[in-house]
């Protein structure tokens, strides 16, 4: 039964697309719903693929966990993988009200149906690919990280002292800075903070040609580990049939 069930939530192609079309339709409805003319006209129905939502969702969660706890050294380890989190978290503000929460409160949890969305990682082969390319090049997105972190703490700093004492009420403080920070080091420049000083500018100057060299490096990190995931599987492939190999 076991097998039979995992099978099914991992492999049936329609138990797949049912579950994206419906993230899809509650991803469309939690927009719509930001429109209040369009709230209004189509409350009932909103609230009606709320509930068939939660309904389905539940069942998926529940089956997971009967066919995929056995994967997990303990059966309650499975309770805390990623996406088990993200399942639990969009369909949690459906059932809170029923232990007591108050409903006011209720409405921060609101954010967390747009989380079903996420649940898409699991349905969406391309995002699977996705993650395999990110897990294998952690060591060097890790390290870009905190390569971009330091230059965002130190322009800060920077900025901060050359422009103080001209701009009093937006470099206030270094945390105040770290917005200008990193809109200048991702070179988006909104032109709400920006230098007047010369030595502020030195250094706007300095830190944009920075940034430039910062974004490029975790995208052509993740792009070549794109290219060569997507060589290696066509590779794999039988060059008659077209089918995949398995040569484990």
């Amino acid at each position: 039964m076991k097998k039979k069930l995992s099978d099914f939530v991992e492999n049936s192609r329609l138990f797949n697309y049912g579950i994206i079309l419906l993230i899809i339709i509650n991803i469309l409805a939690v927009i719509l719903q930001s429109v209040n003319v369009i709230e209004k006209k189509f409350d009932k129905g909103f609230l009606l693929i709320e509930d068939i939502s939660i309904i389905i969702f539940t069942v998926e969660y529940i089956i997971r966990f009967i066919a995929l706890k056995d994967k997990y050294k303990r059966s309650w380890y499975y309770f805390f993988s990623p996406m088990a989190i993200i399942d639990l978290l969009a369909i949690m503000p459906f059932y809170l009200p029923f232990i007591g929460i108050d409903l006011r409160f209720m409405r921060i949890f609101r954010i967390f149906r747009i989380i079903r969305v996420a649940k898409l990682v699991s349905y969406i082969s391309v995002l699977e690919l996705f993650k395999r390319v990110v897990k294998k090049e952690k060591d060097a997105l890790i390290l870009t990280s905190f390569i971009m972190i330091t230059s965002i703490i130190i322009s800060s700093v920077l900025i901060y002292y050359a422009e103080y004492e001209a701009q009093p009420s937006k470099f206030s403080s270094i945390p105040a800075s770290m917005w200008w920070a990193i809109v200048s080091l991702t070179t988006i420049g909104y032109g709400d903070m920006y230098p007047i000083t010369v030595i502020g500018k030195t250094i706007a100057s300095i830190m944009a040609l920075i940034g430039i060299a910062i974004i490029a490096m975790p995208t052509g990190i993740i792009s070549a580990a794109f290219i060569a995931e997507i060589n290696y599987k066509n590779r794999q492939k039988c060059p008659h049939c077209n089918k995949s190999l398995d040569l484990e």
